[in-house]
């Protein structure tokens, strides 16, 4: 097992060297591509060489595909794609990061599996199984699959702690287009129900073969060790196996229930079994607790941690998670906009040297080179945020300011009311407009200017009194209409309030001293001038 110098290309995959390989097809390492970069190792089943051109077995090897898509089970390897190339067909599989219950399997010497994980993974299987001997077709009947090879090499235990069903390469089912050949058995003879030597199979020749892995799961050891097949079909088809004996016997944890569980299911009458893989899963696990999935993985990892974690490795490499452009032995692609695929390889030649090889194809100039190795993380564009924080700078600081003039104008608004209390609004001057307040120093010029003498301005300042520019008519208030014989009203330094006096005509009264405050507050709370001070 390794990783190949030049994956092959099929569509949207890569196929990189075998992981392993059964009698009739081996599986590989690939690599699936998507949009965006999005990539995927997965397992690719092709058909060995010498049966690629044979016509029978290629369509028993679609019949696999069509009858594997159809199987929806988390205890079934999930089948993904079918793809073809000019001369072969291949099955694209989930890729799960586990050991084969084969390589898994006890021996003598070794240290026994614990009864609780046993229980996990016997029945992981049959809840699998189940899943598959109840699928229906697309117009809701049952398609009656049978797998038939149910053996150690076609369960696989995962990192997940999670056993899984694949390989139903010689399943039988209502949708297969290709029947068994006479005179040809299928599956493999150590687990092979009696009928299925005889023809005419159903489900229960499945349960047949999970009472032998759980007999030999317990006792470590195979049931048919060292015999030849040839022995053994004869046996099978005259009922003349020798029966197994109790594990009970030769494993001191193990109940006699279980014994009693792997007797019913290998008896040599089918209806003398179990109806269902769930029924005889149920009747293990009311022996034995199944041991729960991180269980099952812990034991895993202490069982075949070196090889989980070797298959970790190369998934990693495929992926190019670690892969430089240096490394030996592993095809490192290059791919465009436009789908086109270059493939970059480089081997190592001898100790320090490296060789590499390019197949070029169709690219463009905008083609991204993968070398393999991780790619620079995208750059984060912070135009987005700092737009965001310099709007809430800006709304915190309009907030600020607003709250500033309300406080000032709230603060101007008290100092006035204390310093000038509320006054009769004043007369309307004509061309002029008109004031909610207008000071006592105004009004005592305009009274003067009623007896001013003629010639002189009667709006001119009175003599030392400081002039400044007047201020805007308050919003509301009439606009001021300008006058030919009248220059443009000033305002005076404020002085001691007073009201307009009630006749134009009318002099303007001495300056007193106790009309500082011009105001007394009345019996009825009521504040009023003075009488003096009017």
């Amino acid at each position: 097992m390794s990783i190949g110098e030049l994956p092959r290309e099929l569509g949207r995959y890569d196929l990189f060297d075998k992981i392993a390989a059964g009698g009739m097809a081996s599986v590989h390492f690939g690599r699936m591509h998507g949009a965006v970069g999005f990539q995927r190792v997965v397992a690719i089943k092709r058909l060995h060489a010498h049966y690629a051109n044979d016509g029978h077995f290629v369509d028993m090897f679609l019949d696999e595909a069509r009858l594997a898509a159809r199987l929806k089970h988390p205890n079934v390897i999930q089948t993904l794609d079918v793809v073809a190339d000019e001369s072969e067909v291949y099955i694209v599989m989930e890729f799960v990061l586990g050991e084969s219950l084969e390589a898994l399997m006890p021996r003598t010497d070794g240290r026994p599996i614990p009864l609780q994980v046993i229980a996990a993974i016997v029945c992981n299987v049959l809840e699998g199984l189940h899943g598959a001997h109840d699928s229906l077709s697309d117009m809701g009947e049952p398609l009656g699959i049978v797998h038939r090879d149910v053996s150690p090499p076609n369960v696989l235990v995962g990192q997940d702690g999670v056993a899984r069903v694949f390989d139903f390469g010689i399943a039988k089912a209502a949708i297969n287009t290709q029947e068994t050949r006479d005179g040809v058995i299928k599956g493999k003879v150590t687990y092979m129900a009696p009928e299925q030597v005889l023809g005419g199979v159903d489900r229960r020749a499945d349960l047949y073969a999970v009472g032998v892995i759980l007999w030999e799961l317990l006792v470590a050891r195979r049931r048919h060790a060292g015999e030849p097949n040839d022995a053994l079909y004869l046996k099978l088809a005259s009922n003349q196996l020798t029966p197994l004996r109790p594990a009970s016997s030769l494993r001191l944890d193990a109940p006699e229930g279980l014994d009693a569980i792997i007797a019913r299911a290998t008896e040599w009458e089918p209806e003398n079994r179990f109806a269902t893989a769930r029924e005889m899963a149920m009747a293990i696990e009311r022996l034995v607790r199944p041991a729960p999935a991180r269980e099952v993985a812990e034991w895993l990892r202490e069982a075949a941690g070196p090889r989980v974690d070797l298959l970790a490795d190369m998934m990693k490499r495929i992926e190019g998670d670690l892969a430089p452009r240096s490394e030996p032995g592993l095809a490192l692609l290059a791919r465009s906009s436009t789908g086109s695929v270059r493939v970059v390889t480089a081997s190592l030649t001898s100790p320090g040297g490296v060789a590499s090889s390019v197949r070029p194809e169709a690219t463009t100039a905008s083609e991204l080179h993968v070398t393999g190795a991780p790619s620079a993380p995208p750059r984060r564009s912070w135009t987005m945020p700092a737009a965001l924080i310099a709007f809430s700078v800006a709304l915190l600081v309009v907030g600020l300011r607003t709250l500033g003039n309300h406080a000032a104008a709230d603060g101007r608004a008290r100092v006035d009311a204390n310093a000038a209390p509320a006054r009769p609004p004043a007369e309307s001057l004509p061309g002029t407009a008109s004031s909610a307040s207008v000071t006592s120093a105004a009004t005592t010029a305009l009274t003067a200017a009623s007896t001013a003498a003629p010639g002189t301005n009667p709006l001119a300042p009175a003599p030392g009194a400081s002039v400044v520019p007047a201020a805007k008519a308050p919003i509301g208030g009439a606009p001021a209409r300008p006058s030919p014989h009248v220059p443009p009203p000033v305002a005076i330094v404020p002085s001691p309030p007073a009201t307009l006096a009630a006749s134009p005509t009318a002099a303007a009264s001495p300056h007193k001293a106790a009309c500082d405050n011009p105001f007394v507050v009345g019996p009825d709370g009521i504040r009023q001038i003075k009488p003096e001070c009017m």
